[in-house]
């Protein structure tokens, strides 16, 4: 709803920049709530913060995706166990899932090309 409302005001305006400024500072506020969710879970619970990392890690690629609209492409640059798909590995034992997994799952496996390198 907010997200919705600081377009229209942006539109209102009729500058794309205020478009892009609502958007960055709704991912803004997304990133402080994600953080909170990380760092709670953390401590205080022993969840695998892992899959809340990677999970909002996609989350962030879907909105980038949306906000530049149809035909957009990105590339994802980060280490091999965020990129590799968790449920071919030791991961999926772990119950842990990444990127990689969410992006082909999200996205289909004919949308996603992933290159790997030694560390």
């Amino acid at each position: 709803m907010l997200e919705r409302h600081a377009k229209l005001i942006a539109k209102e305006n009729g500058n794309d920049t205020d478009i892009d400024e609502c958007f960055y500072a709704m991912e803004n506020a997304k990133i402080v709530r994600e953080a909170e969710k990380y760092y709670r879970h953390m401590f205080e619970s022993g969840q695998i913060t892992w899959n809340i990392r990677d999970t909002h890690m996609c989350d962030c690629l879907q909105d980038l995706l949306k906000h530049y609209g149809p035909g957009t492409k990105a590339i994802i640059w980060a280490h091999n166990s965020h990129v590799g798909d968790a449920r071919e590995t030791e991961k999926l034992r772990a119950h842990k899932i990444n990127i990689g997994q969410l992006v082909r799952e999200r996205f289909g496996i004919e949308n996603t090309y992933s290159i790997g390198f030694t560390t």
